[in-house]
């Protein structure tokens, strides 16, 4: 594997985990000795994960770029790493681990095309600004391509998104930036759009978007660790 990252990739494998409040520093500890067991598990796959800093509050998100769906084949389980790493030990590690858990969600993302390419790093991106988006019934292709127009517009921009291949249906947008600071160029993309379009045209795009839309959460991300 090289140590240089490639994200965004053409698919991520993306998994959402509520924890418990009154148990975030025991899944701290116990999410170390999970990363462990990937890092010497045989069939290590490369991962990131992002704490909340701003947003729903306890949310941990876990990130597996994919460059193909044939990746997922050779992915192994959650209770096949622990008990190849620790045996007999897996099976208490594992329910305690998932006593901290209040919800998991995974889902299978498939790139948009929006024109942004990937960009290589040393390591994942310190922050993300993460979208959530829930189209109306039917509207999820017209929210697609204003989102690609969107990509046009702000070319040069660390935003990228990902559609639902497998999983809730949603779009899921990112915003990369080395700092949060750096995350406030978000503001910017309206005025970008106008900009590029013309006021008449840019507008319509934004207020597209917006009437398509059922529902959007909005997330700062703190990354906390990776294997590549």
């Amino acid at each position: 594997m090289n140590s240089q990252w490639l994200f965004p990739t053409p698919y991520c494998l993306f998994v959402r985990l509520s924890v418990r409040r009154e148990r975030y520093v025991q899944f701290k500890e116990l999410a170390g000795k999970v990363a462990f067991a990937y890092q010497q598990h045989s069939r290590r796959m490369r991962w990131m994960a992002y704490a909340t800093v701003a947003g729903p509050a306890n949310y941990v998100y876990i990130m597996l770029p994919l460059d193909e769906l044939g990746d997922m084949d050779r992915m192994p389980s959650l209770d096949q790493v622990l008990h190849d790493v620790y045996g007999v030990d897996s099976t208490p590690l594992l329910e305690k681990f998932q006593e901290c858990v209040l919800q998991m969600e995974s889902f299978v993302l498939n790139r948009v095309n929006d024109g942004i390419d990937p960009i290589e790093r040393e390591t994942p991106p310190p922050y993300l600004y993460y979208l959530n988006l829930q189209a109306q019934p039917g509207r999820m292709g017209q929210l697609m391509q204003n989102l690609q127009q969107l990509g046009v517009a702000t070319a040069g921009s660390p935003l990228f998104c990902f559609a639902t291949f497998a999983g809730p249906v949603r779009l899921h947008a990112f915003t990369m930036g080395n700092t949060i600071a750096e995350l406030g160029e978000v503001a910017t993309l309206e005025t970008r759009v106008v900009q590029h379009y013309g006021a008449e045209e840019g507008h319509k795009v934004i207020a597209q978007i917006h009437d398509t839309l059922v529902d959007i959460d909005a997330s700062i991300l703190r990354y906390i660790g990776h294997l590549d």
